[in-house]
């Protein structure tokens, strides 16, 4: 599970409002405290659970688009485990370029 710096740094890069970005983000593991890796039963599928988390930010677009591409990343990152400690290095480093690049090639590894 990547970290919520990662998830941030994600959101950043597409230019939602950090404040709102690390308020979903946390809303979104927060059953990760409690259940460990099998958290993403909750609010991370499309759900009623979901929608009710969704529903605390007035389903706000920047809301919605934080909780789509968290969803996004924590897929892609459990199948390719050097793919989330390059996200985690470019987070901790403040590379944006190279979280970029690393997002372009998350987000097209299935095409």
């Amino acid at each position: 599970m990547p970290s919520r710096k990662v998830h941030n740094k994600v959101c950043e890069i597409f230019g939602i409002n950090p404040k709102l970005a690390d308020k979903v983000n946390r809303d979104i593991d927060y059953p990760s405290r409690y259940l460990g890796k099998d958290h993403r039963i909750l609010f991370h599928d499309l759900d009623v659970d979901t929608m009710l988390l969704l529903a605390k930010y007035d389903f706000n677009p920047e809301a919605v688009l934080t909780w789509y591409l968290h969803k996004i990343v924590d897929e892609k990152v459990s199948k390719n485990q050097k793919l989330k400690e390059l996200l985690e290095e470019a987070a901790a480093s403040n590379n944006k370029n190279l979280m970029v690049m690393l997002l372009l090639k998350l987000f097209t590894e299935s095409l």
